[in-house]
């Protein structure tokens, strides 16, 4: 079972737990740890940041020479943005 942590209380275990399953159900999260008692939640599925990158490298003039995983997102972000 999955615990809400910081969470009001608002929304019952049961309807957590729904949502955390239809969000894995559709790729927009994964179970971590053999106990799967911790979740991955995506803002994008990796398809389709590997889309968006694939994308940005295709359209782009320049070469990126991006140094760390966080320089690449910066210039992808920045890209996305104009």
């Amino acid at each position: 079972m999955l615990r809400l942590i910081g969470g009001t209380g608002r929304l019952p275990q049961e309807g957590i737990n729904e949502v955390i399953a239809y969000l894995v159900s559709k790729g927009n999260a994964i179970y971590e740890g053999k106990a799967k008692n911790k979740v991955r939640v995506y803002w994008r599925k990796p398809d389709e940041w590997a889309a968006t990158i694939y994308r940005f490298v295709r359209s782009s003039t320049h070469t990126i020479r991006a140094r760390t995983q966080r320089h690449l997102y910066q210039c992808v972000s920045s890209h996305a943005l104009r």
